[in-house]
């Protein structure tokens, strides 16, 4: 069944802004909207918008449905290096080498809580304790940043379950230490 359908078939829970709950569905009706309102598709758009003014050394692949609807919540095929990229350019405020590539505000909007009731989700990056974020992949991969102590961290094996609970500890102590050598 191609995604558009199966979000044609959603209904709605409960009163919107009532409560949280991940759902990729809505990533991928964000997605769709765009490619609707843009007229481009959505891998061709991130490719355009984001992806290349930012500097990223390879072409962004995004897994699509069967009838080649990019999935918008998954499937982001990169390289590691430039995951890191996108996690600088968000550490950076949206920059990449001098140029505004996301604005500010949303690079800050989108890092902080998205509703008073959900401390730990801004708008599509999951949110830690301390100003931290990252953005988190199905199977364990992570794009994780420090703004406190400017460090960007990807994780990038698939499937971790030993120890998963532990990763934002084990993050953070990194990017304190790391921190540390450049004091020294």
């Amino acid at each position: 069944v191609p995604l558009p359908a199966l979000a044609r078939q959603q209904r709605r829970g409960w009163e919107p802004g009532s409560r949280f709950e991940y759902t990729s569905m809505n990533s991928f009706v964000l997605g769709w909207i765009v490619a609707e309102a843009t007229g481009v598709p959505y891998h061709r758009y991130i490719e355009q918008k984001l992806w290349q003014p930012a500097g990223m050394e390879s072409t962004v692949w995004l897994g699509n449905d069967s009838n080649g609807n990019s999935m918008a919540y998954c499937c982001y095929y990169a390289t590691v290096r430039d995951f890191a990229r996108f996690g600088l350019l968000y550490l950076r405020g949206g920059q990449a080498d001098g140029r505004q590539v996301v604005p500010e505000a949303w690079v800050k909007e989108s890092t902080r809580p998205s509703a008073s009731f959900n401390d730990g989700y801004g708008l599509h990056w999951w949110l830690g304790e301390s100003g931290d974020f990252m953005a988190t992949g199905l199977a364990g991969q992570r794009i994780y940043v420090s703004p406190e102590h400017q460090v960007v961290i990807v994780k990038s094996t698939l499937a971790t379950v030993l120890g998963e609970e532990e990763t934002e500890t084990a993050f953070r102590a990194v990017a304190e230490a790391v921190a540390r050598t450049r004091l020294s």
